[in-house]
Order: C-alpha cells, then structure tokens, then sequence
C-alpha cells in the first residue's frame, strides 16, 4: 500500500463519489478523462471526437463532483511526485485500483463495451 497523503486524498475522494455511483464507473471515468485531457492538450487531430466524448462522460455527474474528477488527477501528479522525491518508482493508478478492491470487479476482464472512442 502506498502511504502518502495525495494518494489517500485519491482514495477518499472516490470513496465520497462512490455513494451516487459505482466505484468501478468512477475509477474508469477518471482515466479516461484524465486521458482525454492530456491526449487534447498535445493531438489536435482527434480533438473533436476526444472532447465531445469527454463532455458526455462528465455530464453524468452533478457540477459539484465534476469538479472532484481534476482533484484527483492532481492528487496523482502529486502522489507520484511524492514518491519519486523519495526514490520510489511506483504504480499509483494500479496501487489505486488495488486499494478500492476494483481487481475483484471483473477477474482482470477487459470491457470491450466501454471504449474511449470511436476512431474515424
């Protein structure tokens, strides 16, 4: 277990999320906005498709938790900074997953219905 204060933040802002929605939903909707932010920052390519996909996957949250979902990603920035200042290389997302007890979810099945997007 990691035992740091943002990775504890993590954790218990899903877990306070967790009340409305599945923690498995939350979790997945995390990395892929999380993944969608940093892909648009960088691939204007896709842009459109990304953002739009984005828009849909926060809208499912009330304003008051769509502002918790950039918490966390900072959280994670600032985990692994933490940990990297120490020597330490490790897998905070995976670590995460671990900790809210999602490895039991699906027996490590991947989902093929939840896709990020569609590719043109």
């Amino acid at each position: 277990m990691i035992n740091n204060n943002h990775f504890q933040s993590m954790l218990k802002i899903i877990n306070n999320l967790a009340y409305s929605r599945d923690t498995w939903e939350i979790f997945y909707d995390f990395l892929e906005m999380s993944a969608i932010s940093v892909s648009n920052s960088v691939d204007l390519k896709q842009y459109e498709v990304r953002e739009k996909q984005y828009l849909k996957t926060i809208h499912k949250y009330t304003p008051e938790h769509q502002k918790l979902f950039p918490e966390i990603l900072a959280q994670s920035v600032l985990a692994l900074d933490y940990e990297y200042q120490r020597g330490n290389f490790v897998d905070i997302l995976g670590s995460l997953f671990h900790e809210l007890e999602l490895h039991n979810k699906y027996k490590g099945q991947v989902r093929p219905d939840r896709a990020l997007y569609e590719v043109a």
